[in-house]
């Protein structure tokens, strides 16, 4: 799996995507969000972002951001779905996560997961 330090460094690098990557029938990844699932292993990321669409709390909103905070320490996480303004959907403990950053950050509109940098 590839370090920290170069994850970091190629993510700052995308700016916005050449082409959408079909992951389900409604949900597509950009190319730094492909990267980056690919890079980690964790494809189940997205998973969690489509089987989220199915709330109806979250499904109504058009924008969404989702926070994947990470204890490295102790190899959990927490997965926090909000509005954009800060107002949590659905927040899921992950009891056990080798994905290697500290947290990441990724917005959901129109049917696409995408990096900050590439919105």
């Amino acid at each position: 799996m590839v370090s920290q330090k170069k994850l970091l460094s190629e993510l700052s690098g995308f700016h916005s995507t050449e082409q959408y990557h079909k992951v389900y029938p409604n949900l597509m990844l950009t190319d730094g969000v492909h990267w980056l699932f690919h890079e980690t292993c964790s494809y189940w990321i997205a998973d969690m972002v489509y089987s989220y669409q199915s709330l109806p709390i979250v499904a109504k909103e058009l924008f969404q951001v989702y926070d994947f905070k990470v204890n490295l320490e102790k190899s959990t996480a927490v997965m926090i779905c909000t509005d954009g303004n800060e107002n949590i959907l659905k927040k899921k403990y992950i009891e056990y996560t080798d994905f290697p950053l500290e947290s990441i950050r990724l917005y959901y509109q129109n049917n696409v997961l995408l990096l900050p940098s590439e919105y």
